[in-house]
């Protein structure tokens, strides 16, 4: 009987188990309950719900011996052997009754399709009983084909095991006519229908798969002998599963149904005799052994994955770097096996401190769980680089089964570039950003934008990084002997522009005009090689000096360079970092500026320690709660063209912004005297009451303060704060 189809199996292991009082010979599935024909001990109703553990919902003793069970609706039919045909209503599992009999000679399996049941008879052969009127049946056709054991219908015909394989038309059910025939080298028991095919078990001959596409002449197209003696026969998908009695259940791949391939077996207590498969449950009458639950397992399968990190970094793998894929039903990633190793820092990280501890490198064969995947990470240093730096296998698992296959993780490090900017030749009145920014051509093109086209100036600004700004006033004792390094990958095509008199911030909020920006090109612009791979950009008014450096980055600067983001980033640091202050100041304004921790670049505050945003910019009370929430021992002042050095601690795995109290302390701004606020800016202008940028990048961690509003003189020298910052 074809059942539900099934993808895949590859493996099949035991899941629960009941032992009924009888002899289990057949089985059928329906929902929640399994029906199981128990001989002696007629029907046997069993709750399923969770295969693992199934109970006996109720009984009902017929009069003869159980042997075929066919259920529909609010009915089981039993074939009863002498009693025949048993109709029993199971519309209360727990109180099943009878509802109505019809007697053959010896009934021994049924089939029910619409108003009949298909009754094969040891000896008068196929009965066809009207069930129309279930308490009372009665019979509408026969054919005497001789013995009859197994019974299946599909349309218009009756396919009936005994005599080989007997294919009976049954259009007519009060006159039912014999279409074809195919003897089978043994003893026919049962069998299943699936398109164009008739699977048969035929005991010591084992499977049988006859080509039915003609009814009125089958014939043979495959066979298989199992090892023991096949005694039913379920199909679903490209398997046909067999009872094989004493062999247990044998599972047979029927992709090629002239070439069936025995794919698993599984030996079950007793002698397998009946079975249904249903989702990936093959529920089997084992004779003595009552109701045996397997449930096959589709082994998952997974993909190599490549990843590109960069050099000196840690990475942290999850479960969605293990690609998994198993078509059954509640089925999810359970573990990982290392199947072999990388040569580097590979390792478990059970105190999460991102370093490779005694105890907790990666060994062979090493399993690691779905709960501590995210322990497992690869570290790389300075020097790494190139594609396939490094590699392993793994191999996944649904908690049952591994995929068959290793798979490969390859490990890529960027190739990176250090470059050095350095300002050589400033302004005299101007105060200038530099902007970089990756092109996709030689042209110059960013997608299909080329230069000088609409909308090329905004792609440009929205992929830009900010190399510093460079002011022309100049604080007395303000070292200007700044080189600024940023990192690129080998290969990229840059692209320089200039930002008059305000920053990339300005001219994308609309605060300037895009004409502005001032785009590297031969009428303004030189490039200068000189030894050493020295490069000189002269602006004319403005000229810097460019170079690749194997210097590491600073701490901190990760952010540094995009929009809104003059921020300290030690997002990766694990210990406390010595944070040296230097500052300078040219302006009348006496003011403070300090620190406060974010959750993430976009400036939120956590307020009460759990490290998410609970004020965001642009809300009310945020000015107040940046202030309260400063780095404590921070508070930043300076003389007007004085130089001050200040030494802090700053917390590892965090982040901090800058901001500026214009002419005022934090007092003013934490007492309940709201008139007397003084003017507080941050680098997210949302927060900054004129929404104008006040913070400018004028190196690595080195910080430009405006103090005045609207931008004032825009000369952002007001306050200097350059950091160095150690571990």
């Amino acid at each position: 009987m074809l059942i539900t189809a099934y993808p895949s199996v590859l493996s099949s292991f035991f899941k629960g188990t009941l032992d009924t009082t009888g002899v289990a010979y057949s089985v059928a599935v329906v929902d929640d309950y399994a029906y199981v024909a128990d001989a002696n001990s007629g029907l046997q109703i069993i709750d399923i719900t969770d295969p693992s553990a199934p109970f006996l919902k109720g009984t009902f003793d017929t009069t003869g011996l159980a042997y075929g069970v066919a259920v529909a609706g609010n009915y089981a039919y039993i074939a009863d052997a002498t009693s025949g045909l048993q109709i029993i209503d199971i519309t209360n599992p727990s109180a099943p009754s009878l509802k109505g009999t019809f007697d053959t000679i010896f009934a021994l399996n049924v089939a029910v399709v619409g108003n009949y049941a298909y009754v094969v008879d040891i000896t008068s052969g196929l009965q066809i009983i009207d069930i129309t009127n279930p308490a009372v049946p009665s019979l509408k056709g026969t054919l005497n084909t001789g013995p009859a054991l197994g019974v299946t219908v599909v349309g218009n015909y009756a396919y009936v095991a005994g005599n080989g394989l007997e294919i009976i038309d049954v259009t007519d059910p009060a006159a039912p006519s014999l279409a074809g025939r195919f003897d089978t080298s043994g003893n026919a028991y049962g069998v299943a229908v699936a398109g164009n095919y008739a699977y048969v078990a035929d005991y010591g001959s084992g499977l049988q798969i006859i080509d039915i596409t003609d009814p009125r002449a089958p014939f043979l197209q495959g066979t298989l002998d199992t090892t023991g003696n096949a005694y039913s026969v379920a199909v679903a998908g490209n398997y046909a599963y067999v009872a094989d009695t004493t062999s247990g259940l044998q599972i047979i791949d029927i992709t090629d149904p002239a070439a069936p391939i025995l794919k698993n077996t599984f030996d079950t207590t007793g002698a397998a005799l009946g079975l249904a498969v249903v989702g990936k449950y093959v529920y089997i009458a084992d004779e003595n052994s009552g109701l045996q639950i397997i449930e096959n397992n589709t082994v998952p399968t997974s993909a190599d994955k490549t990843i590109t990190i960069n050099p000196d970094s840690l990475y942290i793998f999850q479960p969605n770097d293990f690609a998994f894929n198993d078509p059954d039903s509640g089925d999810r990633l359970q573990e990982v096996k290392i199947i072999t190793l990388p040569e580097l820092e590979f390792f478990l990280d059970g105190d999460d401190n991102g370093t490779l501890d005694s105890g907790e490198a990666i060994s062979l064969g090493q399993v690691v769980t779905l709960d501590k995947l995210s322990q497992l990470k690869f570290k790389t240093d300075i020097t790494a680089r190139g594609d396939n730096f490094a590699s392993f296998q793994f191999k996944i698992s649904d908690g049952k089964d591994y995929s068959a296959s290793p798979n490969n993780f390859t490990i890529n490090i960027t190739t990176q570039t250090n470059l050095s900017f350095k300002l050589v030749k400033p302004s005299s009145s101007t105060v200038y950003e530099l902007g970089v920014f990756t092109v996709d051509d030689a042209e110059g093109k960013i997608g299909n934008i080329a230069p000088g086209a609409t909308g090329y100036t905004e792609a440009a600004l929205k992929r830009a990084k900010a190399v510093f700004s460079a002011i022309a006033n100049i604080p007395n004792g303000f070292n200007t002997n700044l080189a600024t390094l940023q990192e690129f990958n080998s290969g990229d095509s840059l692209r320089f522009f200039l930002v008059r008199n305000n920053s990339i911030n300005g001219v994308l909020t609309g605060q300037t005009s895009f004409s502005d920006v001032i785009f590297s090109s031969a009428a303004n612009f030189e490039v200068e090689p000189s030894k050493n791979q020295v490069f000189s950009l002269n602006f004319q008014d403005l000229v810097v000096e460019i170079q690749p450096t194997n210097q590491e980055l600073p701490l901190g600067i990760g952010l540094q360079g995009q929009q809104e983001a003059e921020l300290l980033d030690l997002r990766d640091v694990t210990q406390q970092v010595k944070a040296e202050f230097v500052v300078n100041r040219e302006a009348v304004f006496n003011n403070f500026v300090g620190f406060y921790r974010v959750t993430d670049e976009n400036g939120g505050i956590d307020i009460n320690g759990d490290r998410t945003a609970d004020i965001l910019v642009g809300q009310a009370g945020y000015t107040e709660a940046a202030v309260r929430e400063r780095v404590a021992g921070i508070d930043l002042t300076v003389n007007n063209q004085g130089t001050a050095t200040y030494i802090g601690t700053l917390e590892p795995d965090s982040l901090f912004a800058p901001f500026i109290i214009a002419n005022g302390r934090p007092d003013a701004i934490l007492d309940s005297n709201r008139n007397n606020d003084p003017a507080v800016y941050f680098p997210f202008l949302g927060a900054n009451t004129d929404k104008v940028d006040h913070i400018r990048l004028l190196g690595n961690n080195t910080f430009g303060f405006e103090d005045l509003t609207s931008g004032g003189d825009n000369d952002y020298n007001d306050v200097i704060v350059r950091l160095n910052l150690t571990t």
